[in-house]
């Protein structure tokens, strides 16, 4: 897995609510955001990728197939969504 900047992450506020930047316990820059919504889904991103890939582990190897055999789509949306988050799908960083 391609190796992020480590979390937890926080957010700081600036500008009257109008600018916010998200910075690891090191106060190592991550990402400016002008939305309180994109801020709050940027510094949970640590945790939520760490939960996709531990329920991942835990189900994935599991029988979780539908009735025509084929894995059910919550599992290749996890699949692809990890993919995505760790530059798995032939991208570089």
């Amino acid at each position: 897995m391609t190796k992020h900047t480590p979390g937890p992450w926080n957010q700081i506020v600036y500008a009257g609510d109008q600018h916010t930047s998200i910075v690891n316990s090191d106060k190592t820059h991550i990402a400016a955001v002008n939305k309180k919504n994109d801020a709050a889904l940027i510094n949970a991103a640590p945790e939520l990728l760490a939960a996709l890939v531990e329920m991942y582990a835990l189900y994935a190897d599991h029988e979780q197939y539908d009735e025509e055999g084929y894995e059910t789509a919550a599992i290749n949306a996890a699949r692809a969504a990890i993919a995505k988050a760790t530059y798995q799908q032939g991208q570089t960083q």
